[in-house]
């Protein structure tokens, strides 16, 4: 058993395919690949679940550019052109921001089990993956995301926002 899945040992397959799906857009020796380089068809029954947000120097936010209807019918309207701090509100903006930063600095590969939620969340949590891509000058300016979501009832006492349940990767450390 390699490093990465003893990591991700409990993780839904379906994430396991999404990373292997952004593993074969990497060419040759690259720790990231361009975005042009995923190919969405590599994993078509995650459409509905994944997410795209690209970075923007000019304001210091994330912006969502492609969003799939099940992210949507999660937030409960399309997030497309929303920005990362519209979305997950000001409460944990900052925590998520520093997270998504780390991704695309280190760079790194982000799991957070379905034991975390946001603040402003009350019935959904999710199983997602975070994985960064590079544009097409070379900068590691995208987020792109899976979210496998579940309904749940939630109480605060048990499940506490942003509880730090997350496994970080380098990416030079995924083979």
């Amino acid at each position: 058993m390699t490093s990465t899945q003893a990591h991700l040992s409990d993780a839904d397959p379906r994430i396991l395919d999404f990373l292997n799906a952004w593993r074969a857009a990497r060419r040759g020796n690259e720790i990231v690949p361009l975005k042009k380089n995923f190919d969405p068809m590599r994993v078509p029954t995650l459409l509905q679940f994944m997410w795209l947000y690209r970075f923007d120097p000019s304001n210091g936010n994330y912006l969502c550019r492609l969003a799939g209807e099940e992210v949507n019918a999660a937030w409960g309207y399309s997030i497309k052109g929303k920005s990362l701090a519209q979305i997950v509100g000001p409460v944990d903006y900052p925590t998520v921001l520093k997270r998504w930063h780390m991704i695309t600095n280190t760079p790194l590969v982000q799991y957070g089990t379905a034991r975390e939620r946001l603040t402003e969340q009350t019935t959904q949590q999710a199983e997602r993956m975070l994985v960064p891509l590079k544009d097409t000058s070379g900068a590691t300016s995208y987020v792109l995301g899976v979210s496998l979501y579940r309904y749940v009832n939630f109480e605060p006492v048990h499940i506490p926002p942003l509880s730090g349940n997350i496994v970080r990767i380098a990416c030079a450390d995924i083979g």
